[in-house]
């Protein structure tokens, strides 16, 4: 790799870290100006919180009414009596959700000495999107990746497009892959559990939805215990590592050399035990095969006091910028990078949505190390597969065919005509046209029509926590829940089993029956928020949650091209072709 090349990639991400500094410093700053129901109602502020208890790991839990925010798993955030400029103290979002009287509540992560001073005051607090500059760190890793070896020869080319020299060991290859023909694995992800276990330096993995991903990383886990490796598992989010950890325990029962580094959460479902610091472990450099679980962020810093790994595995590497990846990069030779650059990317401050594809870890290295996708779907059935397929891979993903036949097939008879229609077995893709005109973050029409939807499915003997309701805006899923609480075909319990959220928190889960209601009409609004409204990673996660059906509510004005730029008028027509896909019913 010449001088002038390591240069110019070493420049472009010291311009991104710095970039993405002034942004969010500038967008914190503009925020905590306006006033708290202008940050309530962007979802970056909830007031009228109370301290209820204190967790492990020093995490607290708030209640409040309702839960409007926009904040989701590892943002910070800043907890005040009313002043924003006078914070008690920095956090970390650990979770939210119902309880059982009917309000919400919401964990967060702080310092010892800040939960303890918490919780022995009382009253009202209000918690505000946080800030914290973390260009030092990205740029520290940044400059070891160029002062390194391994940074220069493995790192930078990588990042550069330039094609692998030593690429697989064929017989840890053939052997990798039988032992996944032997385990049940199908064609496409035997081929990726071998250039996974058999690597020397990159071995990249597309999964799309419901194509098995995480099965084939504990797999290839595996296969790298065997030989004995020190293998880190992260991602951008604690919930992704915990997905993976979970998977790696349930394929490897045997397995106790297994581990989560970093702050302790509150995860009842973790199977791995959390460790502050690496020391805690017991692992060492003699230590013969383990696996720890780490985000980048925790493996460049003291948790890990800089361990070495024979491997590193970055899964959802679509979202995980470059800088972010280096850190994690820096801890071995080796990398098995997983992903799906079809569904969301990276999330920046200083770029549109349409350009923040091209800064994700796993876009940037499709032309540089060897690359498998996952063909073959156990979510989708075929209706829904044949439109996902061929919008956005080619054709080439395909239904199982334990859930190619599969349709919504429910018990008595259909109560209003269009219900009846719109929940027929006959049709998996269904678009329903609202008559709204001037909406924007809201629709009560729509949020009527889901109301109408869940009592039929529920009347009929659906389950409702088999229903998922995605729309773009908190402030839709509020007045969605509201109508969904004023109805009495079901109790509070059943309802605390439906989930009404935004793309983003529905992003690796899945649904029998999925309801998206995209609540805006108002021409000029979309042309405001068209980089986030149309971006078709964002259509594909929405179309790829539903198992067997998929309702769209949306007005004739949510695909005028109107004000559109040329990126969101090619988006649109993705957007156009799940209409015309569609079965088309009339209310």
């Amino acid at each position: 790799m010449s001088t002038q090349n390591y240069l110019a990639i070493f420049q472009e991400l010291k311009e991104l870290v710095a970039e993405e500094s002034r942004a969010q410093q500038a967008s914190h700053e503009k925020l905590l100006r306006m006033t708290v129901g202008e940050r309530v109602l962007q979802g970056k502020c909830l007031e009228k919180i109370s301290c209820r208890q204190r967790r492990e790991g020093n995490i607290l839990r708030f209640e409040c009414e309702e839960n409007l925010s926009e904040f989701r798993e590892g943002d910070r955030i800043m907890l005040h009596t009313g002043n924003p400029f006078e914070p008690l103290a920095l956090g970390f979002w650990v979770g939210d959700g119902p309880t059982q009287s009917g309000r919400e509540f919401i964990e967060v992560s702080f310092s010892e000495s800040d939960a303890k001073h918490i919780t022995q005051g009382q009253g009202v607090f209000t918690l505000d999107a946080g800030f914290i500059d973390l260009a030092p760190q990205l740029n520290r890793a940044l400059d070891e990746m160029g002062a390194t070896e391994r940074g220069r020869s493995r790192i930078l080319p990588l990042i550069e497009g330039h094609a692998q020299s030593d690429g697989l060991d064929p017989y840890e290859y053939d052997a990798a892959a039988s032992a996944a023909t032997e385990a049940g694995f199908n064609d496409s992800q035997q081929e990726a559990v071998g250039m996974g276990a058999a690597t020397n330096w990159c071995a990249l993995i597309q999964g799309p939805p419901g194509t098995g991903k995480t099965r084939v990383l504990a797999q290839i886990v595996r296969q790298r215990l065997a030989l004995g490796q020190r293998i880190l598992v992260t991602a951008c989010t604690h919930r992704a590592i915990h997905e993976a950890l979970n998977k790696v325990c349930e394929m490897n029962p045997e397995l106790e050399r297994v581990a989560k580094v970093g702050v302790a959460g509150y995860d009842e479902t973790l199977e791995a035990p959390v460790y502050e610091n690496f020391a805690e472990c017991g692992f060492d450099d003699r230590t013969e095969g383990y696996v720890i679980g780490a985000t980048p962020f925790a493996a460049f810093s003291e948790r890990l006091k800089r361990a070495d790994f024979d491997c590193v595995i970055i899964d959802e590497a679509s979202q995980m910028t470059l800088p972010l990846a280096v850190m994690a990069m820096l801890s071995a030779d080796t990398y098995v990078v997983i992903g799906d650059e079809k569904q969301l990317p990276p999330v920046l401050a200083s770029k549109s949505s349409f350009e923040a594809k091209d800064y994700g870890l796993f876009q940037r290295l499709r032309s540089a190390a060897d690359r498998e996708m996952l063909t073959v779907t156990h979510r989708l059935n075929g209706e829904i597969c044949r439109w996902v397929s061929s919008e956005f891979y080619a054709g080439e993903l395909e239904p199982h065919e334990s859930c190619r036949d599969k349709a919504l097939r429910l018990s008595s008879h259909p109560g209003q005509p269009w219900l009846g229609e719109a929940l027929s077995e006959e049709h998996s893709l269904v678009w329903v046209p609202t008559q709204v005109e001037a909406t924007r973050h809201y629709s009560m029409e729509e949020a009527d029509l889901v109301n109408q939807l869940m009592t039929e499915l529920h009347r009929r003997g659906h389950p409702i926590g088999d229903v998922g309701v995605i729309t773009p805006f908190r402030r839709q899923g509020r007045v969605i829940r509201q109508r969904l609480r004023q109805n009495r075909v079901w109790d509070p319990a059943e309802l605390q089993q439906v989930v009404v959220d935004t793309v983003e928190r529905m992003q690796g889960q899945e649904r029998s029956v999925i309801i998206m209601s995209t609540a805006a009409a108002d021409v000029r609004f979309l042309s405001a928020i068209q980089e986030f409204i149309y971006l078709p990673s964002r259509l594909n996660v929405i179309v790829s949650r539903a198992k067997v059906k998929l309702i769209v509510l949306a007005a004739d004005n949510f695909l005028k091209t109107e004000g559109a730029s040329d990126e969101a008028r090619e988006a649109i027509e993705h957007w156009r072709s799940l209409r015309e896909a569609s079965h088309f019913i009339e209310v």
